[in-house]
């Protein structure tokens, strides 16, 4: 790096802080910009806990054991290299906020910059009047994807029995239970999105921004998710997707949407005020402004 002499460094991950100290002592002129999530996402490490196979017993022991003392001091860790770096670039607002309440920077050192970008290649549209389809996707060993499958099959599928709920993912068990079928991880999504009329993001916990919901979005059917799922993204209900937190009235929504063709008409056609966020050209001025900022 110091033969390369940047004027620039990008720093993705807390990790790089003592890389920083230590680059810093050749060039004190360098400009660091971090790339972060809110330290606050720290506390979901201790949710792939739940997905390890070991007995309940010891996933309780460990926890209560380590929890509290490996957040705290990885939060640290992560403040300090926040206060380290010249500017800040994060996903979401909310990430905004949070590093804003954490760390005391000036909001003015902080920028929201999403993490992902609309594909260049458009998908092809379906007009939708009827929802008989409805996809999620989400590794299963992800705890947070785990307690959204859970809640399908436990909350939603069941009082919409003549809806399909189609499941894919890594490390998912290929099984059908009733009108849920879990096809596990495949090698082409791009079929099965075509034919989903509905996508579903009943998310409960985690933090950061769920990139896949801009793949949701890109194929412009309508969107049922908690608040939490939307994090980074402009929406309104009923506008360009439909909000629901309270997961036991998701079956409801879905059958609002059945029930009046006029309001899936009006989701479909607003999506494109979201996808304006996440083009090439977009991306690229708010990058911009971030470099001649630390210029």
């Amino acid at each position: 790096v110091s033969e390369f002499k940047p004027n620039i460094i990008i720093a993705p991950s807390f990790q790089f802080v003592k890389f920083i100290d230590n680059y810093k002592k050749i060039d004190k002129d360098v400009k660091i910009i971090a790339y972060s999530d809110s330290p606050e996402i720290i506390k979901d490490v201790f949710n792939y806990i739940k997905v390890l196979k070991l007995p309940e017993f010891f996933k309780k022991l460990i926890t209560s054991l380590l929890y509290k003392r490996y957040v705290n001091t990885m939060i640290n860790y992560h403040i300090t290299f926040l206060k380290k770096c010249d500017y800040i670039m994060t996903p979401t607002k909310e990430d905004k906020l949070e590093i804003e309440r954490l760390t005391k920077i000036n909001e003015k050192k902080i920028a929201v910059i999403p993490p992902v970008m609309i594909s260049s290649k458009p998908k092809i549209f379906k007009r939708v009047n009827k929802i008989r389809k409805v996809l999620f996707i989400g590794a299963c060993n992800f705890w947070p994807n785990l307690e959204a499958i859970q809640i399908i099959k436990e909350k939603i599928a069941p009082k919409l029995k003549d809806i399909e709920f189609i499941i894919v993912g890594k490390d998912c068990k290929p099984e059908i239970d009733g009108n849920v079928h879990i096809l596990g991880e495949i090698n082409d999504i791009n079929p099965i999105m075509e034919k989903a009329d509905a996508f579903i993001a009943p998310l409960i916990s985690g933090k950061g921004m769920k990139t896949k919901i801009l793949t949701y979005f890109e194929y412009k059917k309508p969107v049922i998710g908690t608040s939490l799922a939307f994090r980074g993204y402009r929406v309104k209900n009923k506008f360009n997707c439909i909000i629901e937190d309270n997961v036991d009235k998701f079956y409801l929504r879905i059958n609002e949407l059945n029930e009046d063709p006029r309001l899936i008409k009006r989701i479909q056609s607003n999506i494109s005020e979201v996808l304006r966020d996440f083009s090439e050209k977009e991306l690229k001025k708010k990058m911009n402004y971030v470099l001649n900022k630390v210029n």
